[in-house]
């Protein structure tokens, strides 16, 4: 066998296990393998609301959008559009 490369679980996965064996303990319950008492499934509840965030939550997050707000400047005459950008008048304004 080969040797493993970390000889210890770096937390992040500690917590994913702790998670899934909540989850499992919470889906024995559900279909009738094991009993548990209402403040065990409180508990559970509590512990997994800091692992997971609400997918509830993370709908909202995912639905916000962006809003830009744009200054249009005032539409200019054909005379002005002319006076301001034309060669000839940038050369006598400088």
């Amino acid at each position: 066998m080969a040797k493993r490369k970390m000889l210890f679980h770096p937390d992040y996965v500690r917590e994913k296990i702790r998670v899934s064996q909540l989850i499992n303990r919470l889906q024995s319950c559900a279909m009738g393998e094991i009993d548990l008492t209402m403040p065990q499934i409180r508990a559970i509840e509590i512990l997994l609301r800091k692992s997971i965030p609400d997918l509830a939550a993370a709908q909202v997050q995912s639905e916000q959008t962006h809003r830009y707000v744009v200054e249009v400047p005032p539409e200019l005459s054909r005379e002005e559009w002319i006076r301001k950008y034309s060669p000839q008048h940038s050369e006598d304004v400088h």
